[in-house]
């Protein structure tokens, strides 16, 4: 398990940042006017390393600029295994594939 942060918790944590092996990782699971409910999925990104520390000097708009973001792939929200709070820590087993491959 390894710590989050996050910003937005609707039944779990909708935008979520994590450090896992020296890379950054952000899920993402957005609101979805039409269905006026949120994703089933995260999208699934990799964020430069100084994203981390911008996030904690100022805020997360920081992630609604160009900051090299690289999407990965998707997961299902109810695939996520987090801690019983669902606010403190999450299993990253989830991005080994993508790890092999970067």
């Amino acid at each position: 398990m390894v710590p989050f942060k996050y910003v937005d918790f609707y039944d779990v944590p909708r935008i979520i940042m994590f450090r896992y092996h020296n890379h950054l990782f952000l899920l993402a699971s957005h609101f979805d006017e039409v269905r006026d409910d949120y994703e089933d999925n995260y999208s699934i990104e990799t964020l430069p390393l100084w994203v981390e520390q911008k996030v904690a000097d100022s805020s997360w708009q920081v992630l609604e600029e160009d900051i090299g973001a690289r999407l990965l792939g998707e997961i299902s929200v109810k695939d996520v295994v987090f801690d019983h709070t669902k606010r403190r820590t999450l299993d990253p087993a989830f991005v080994e594939k993508y790890l092999a491959v970067s």
